[in-house]
């Protein structure tokens, strides 16, 4: 029997892809939490694997139902190889995966209270922490039963932590974030009063011996919406409270629908810009059907708009789950880190493509794959439509640390899209009405 890996948000658009990545080949078995009781989740896209895949109801936001769905978890899996085979009930858990969020900005922004309570995962640390509890044997003769940590974590971030911009660059200035810029170093372990972390700060990543912690007063940490907001309170939550976790900050995440599409909320921006391009295309047609030669049949009349002056670093959903499941196998180990692997962890992860590119570059490129003319994308800037939630102009990231996990690059636009043909099923209602 493998290893057992708890995820939330299992049933959505990445959280399928994840499911996927850590069942290939029977590596981990997987439990999905699902809000509305598992009647949402779907296992087929992984009916291949021998892995066991299995739902049980649990909530992120008030946390009923997240200790019985980690007892769960932990019953399907036993230690990993090379780990001992511990006799705590809890020794089966690799670690927990958060992919679950109310990513809508414009959602965040109408019910921040109800959001929050999503995005910032307070209930979950609490009953990953109660689970550590109740699986410790104080009578045992193993440490790792004696006193169990609680399990790693790996959380669900997003690149719109970072500012907009450099202070006082102007429009054209082009770098890229990088982790470090909202990192600290503190001399007495990463998480304040975390006193069984402190011992470990001789082992830290630097020359000092301090160790990583996320520093929300970073110029590099300026979240301009609710959203991000949020998103920087569960990072500060996890760097201080529970340092057994690693933020995965992703960028705009494109890819095909999964196999179950019914459970995946709202308009990807790769399906977005799919259909724009094709009303374009055929607009562009009509047009020239019927005055060959007039301006509209040129396409300018008919081209798709996108902004060209907000800068993202676009990755594959596929390589994101490819760095959840390499996360959980570095860090994730069913018996827990010890001290000094636990204070190497970096706080968090630049989860990107390769490249900076505006989303009008993006979604030439996405023409372009589909053998259309990039012309039909008319660059604008952000300014020409009304927004009722702000965005941050430049937010590409460096993704060195990320290369380090995959031990690879992340595909870029192009290569990722060769993979990925134009869909033309039926998606959910949502989906189609967004």
């Amino acid at each position: 029997m493998p290893p057992a890996v708890l995820v939330l948000g299992g049933s959505g658009f990445l959280g399928q892809y994840v499911v996927e990545e850590l069942t290939r080949g029977g590596e981990y078995n997987v439990v999905v939490v699902c809000n509305d009781g598992g009647s949402s989740f779907s296992s087929s896209a992984t009916s291949s694997s021998p892995s066991v895949v299995a739902s049980v109801p649990g909530n992120l936001a008030t946390g009923e139902g997240l200790l019985e769905a980690l007892v769960e978890a932990a019953r399907l899996g036993r230690p990993g190889p090379g780990q001992p085979q511990s006799h705590s009930p809890g020794a089966g858990l690799a670690a927990v995966v958060n992919c679950a969020a109310l990513s809508s900005p414009a959602e965040c922004e109408r019910d921040p209270e109800r959001s929050r309570a999503v995005n910032v995962p307070g209930k979950l640390v609490a009953a990953c922490n109660a689970f550590a509890r109740a699986t410790s044997l104080p009578d045992s003769e193993c440490p790792c039963c004696r006193e169990r940590p609680p399990p790693f974590l790996v959380q669900l971030s997003t690149d719109q932590i970072y500012a907009g911009g450099r202070e006082g660059a102007g429009p054209e200035a082009a770098s890229l974030w990088r982790e470090e810029e909202a990192e600290k170093r503190v001399p007495d372990g990463r998480a304040a009063g975390a006193d069984e972390f402190n011992s470990a700060a001789q082992d830290g990543d630097d020359e000092s011996g301090h160790l990583r912690d996320f520093d929300p007063e970073s110029p590099a940490v300026r979240p301009c919406n609710a959203y991000a907001r949020q998103k920087v309170s569960a990072e500060l939550l996890l760097a201080r409270a529970y340092p057994r976790s690693v933020c995965l900050r992703s960028s705009v995440m494109f890819g095909t629908l999964p196999r179950d599409k019914r459970a995946v909320k709202g308009m990807r921006f790769l399906q977005f810009c799919d259909e724009a391009i094709k009303r374009s295309a055929a607009a562009a047609a009509a047009a020239a059907a019927a005055a060959p030669g007039s301006d509209a049949a040129a396409g300018g009349a008919t081209s798709a708009s996108f902004f060209d002056d907000e800068f993202r670093s676009f990755v594959a959903v596929a390589d994101v789950a490819r760095a959840v499941a390499a996360s959980v196998r570095m860090w994730g180990l069913g018996d827990g880190l010890d001290r000094g692997a636990c204070a190497l962890l970096p706080c968090a992860v630049n989860v990107g493509g390769p490249e900076r590119l505006s989303r009008a570059e993006f979604a030439r490129l996405v023409a372009a794959a589909r053998g259309l003319d990039p012309g039909l994308v008319e660059a604008v800037p952000s300014a020409a439509v009304a927004r009722a939630v702000p965005s941050p102009r430049d937010i590409s990231m460096c993704v060195s640390r990320l290369e380090e996990l995959l031990g690879a690059k992340p595909l870029s636009v192009a290569e990722a899209l060769k993979d990925m043909p134009p869909e033309e099923e039926e998606r959910g209602e949502e989906a189609a009405a967004a």
